[in-house]
């Protein structure tokens, strides 16, 4: 599907609810920029998302409801997976246990997926999402979602004859695009440079709050610094570490806070990066950096995605950690030989 043409559905539906992922971070936050455009052509809209504490100054200071109203477009924003979704708690929990019988998503059946959730439109920049809607809008080119986000809305407010670019709607989609590119260090082309240009024309971005905010860490997450050294084990060009429930309770912090210190994880001098933060006591986040190693096939391996140098996905035990770290291994030399 075109941006046009996904702004002209949007344009023609009534009311619409849109979705991220459980997890939820700067870039899937800018579907409050969606939101509040919408709104400004007429639409009745709700939004379903996971925004962790650390990350709760980027909740819109204007309500917008959570939950879905009667016949709504369903619209999920920022994820390749159904099983991530912000969905219902029964509904994710039915979903994983329809995940968990197949092995992984890609090997469930998706008319049984949709029988669950039949999502309208997927709107996502990840590579390695199938397309799992109706209809699917999917630019693996695009650095972020606010970066499609942004291309979306000049569509409808072309459609629409209505101006939508306004100071809060651009703040949104700019701190998407600089939260995910690291301040255009990564995954950055030439139409990420004209996206932000064009944000930065149309509105004054205070670039700096948003730099503060983004770098802000509570004194536990330093404290858990230690755990990460701790546990940090070096294989030549492999380097992983472990964040366990404990240590993050002792320190005070969520494991969603915890999963941003893959960022020092990729300090060091290596080529292959695989943080592990125990989301609980049968769920293990993953997350996979690649300095020249493409890992989008490792976490695919694994029932997860992403972007082909930065992926993820979830396991459940030490075994599947051993695993994967094998897995892990074997692709680096490959990669040097």
């Amino acid at each position: 599907m075109t941006y046009n043409e996904i702004a002209s559905n949007l344009a023609a539906s009534n009311p619409i609810h849109l979705i991220t992922h459980v997890r939820g971070d700067a870039d899937s936050a800018s579907v409050f920029a969606l939101a509040l455009a919408l709104r400004q052509i007429g639409k009745t809209v709700s939004v379903a998302h996971d925004l962790p504490e650390h990350l709760r100054w980027l909740l819109p200071a204007a309500q917008i409801p959570e939950h879905p109203f009667a016949n709504a477009l369903l619209v999920a924003l920022d994820t390749g997976n159904v099983g991530r979704l912000a969905l219902d708690r029964d509904t994710r929990k039915r979903i994983a246990g329809l995940i968990a019988k197949y092995g992984n998503e890609t090997a469930t059946p998706p008319e049984l997926l949709r029988d669950l959730c039949a999502i309208d439109i997927v709107i996502d920049h990840h590579e390695s999402n199938l397309g799992y809607g109706t209809l699917n809008l999917i630019d693996a080119q695009a650095s972020s979602t606010a970066e499609m986000l942004t291309l979306l809305l000049q569509e409808l407010e072309r459609i629409t004859a209505t101006p939508l670019f306004t100071a809060e709607i651009c703040q949104y989609l700019y701190t998407g695009i600089v939260s995910d590119t690291q301040w255009f260090k990564r995954d950055t082309a030439t139409r990420t440079y004209t996206t932000a240009a064009f944000l930065e024309a149309k509105a004054q971005i205070d670039k700096i709050a948003i730099a503060e905010r983004l770098d802000t860490r509570s004194f536990g997450y330093f404290r858990l610094g230690e755990t990460l050294r701790r546990n940090a084990r070096s294989d030549g060009g492999l380097m992983a570490s472990y964040l366990d429930l404990a240590a993050m309770r002792e320190a005070g912090i969520p494991p969603d806070e915890a999963a941003q210190m893959t960022e020092e994880l990729e300090r060091l001098p290596g080529r292959l990066f695989v943080l592990f933060v125990q989301q609980s006591p049968t769920e293990i986040r993953v997350r996979l950096r690649g300095r020249g190693v493409p890992v989008l096939e490792l976490a695919r391996r694994f029932g997860g995605g992403g972007h082909e140098f930065r992926a993820g996905a979830v396991i459940a035990t030490e075994a599947d950690m051993d695993a994967l770290l094998a897995a892990a291994r074997n692709l680096l030399d490959a990669a040097s030989a």
